[in-house]
Order: structure tokens, then sequence, then C-alpha cells
């Protein structure tokens, strides 16, 4: 199986709260039927952006999170 990734039997897995003003995100890490905490935060994008912007604003930190955690 090529372009296979090979896990460890661990998924980290990204939850979203989302919002326009304030998203919140929480990672976690599920092996088999346990669930381990990583990481919690929230992203909020400058309230004097126009929407457009924030949205691209949002999924660029968004993005972030999901780079520096190593979310499946």
């Amino acid at each position: 199986m090529a372009n296979t990734p090979i896990h460890n039997g661990a998924t980290r897995i990204l939850g979203l709260d989302p919002g326009l003003r304030r998203t919140g995100w929480g990672v976690v890490v599920s092996e088999g039927s346990r669930l381990a905490w990583v990481a919690h935060g929230v992203v909020s994008p400058p309230d004097t952006l126009p929407l457009s912007e924030r949205l691209l604003w949002l999924l660029d930190k968004v993005g972030e999170v999901c780079a520096a955690h190593a979310c499946d």
C-alpha cells in the first residue's frame, strides 16, 4: 500500500468549537478505547477584519494548530 501512513495505533484528533470571533480547539489522542488530552486553546481573529479575511485567518491558525500537534 503506497503512501499509507504508518501508525502506532494512536490517532490525534482535532475538535473545534467554531465561531467567527473566537474558535475553540482541542486535541486528544485516541488509542483503542482510551482518550488522552493533548492540548486546547482559542484562536481569535482581529475584529476589525472583514468576514472573508477573518475566515482566512482562522483557516491559517487552525492549520498551524494541526501542524503543531501532528493531528491526523
